[in-house]
């Protein structure tokens, strides 16, 4: 009965999270201004950056008019601290 309760649960917030708004688009973008590299503050999961940090999306202008996206980030397996006595 408990597992049944928190589905139930669970699907209902599912379901509240969808906006009633319509979202407003642009028919063209400025890549002059748009482009460069964009510095990642939040995500929503994405399988190619999973375990990454520090992520980052570079934009820019192909020869051919479309436009170039390159996502980067560091896979930290482990973080190293040394400590060491100055004289």
């Amino acid at each position: 009965m408990k597992q049944i309760f928190l589905i139930l649960l669970a699907m209902a917030s599912l379901f509240s999270c969808k906006s009633s708004e319509q979202l407003a688009t642009v028919d063209q973008v400025n890549i002059q201004i748009y482009a460069g590299t964009w510095y990642e503050i939040a995500r929503l999961p994405n399988s190619f950056e999973e375990g990454l940090k520090c992520v980052t999306a570079t934009y820019s202008l192909k020869d051919n008019g479309k436009i170039e996206v390159l996502n980067k980030g560091f896979e930290i397996q482990q973080i190293l601290e040394i400590e060491q006595d100055c004289d």
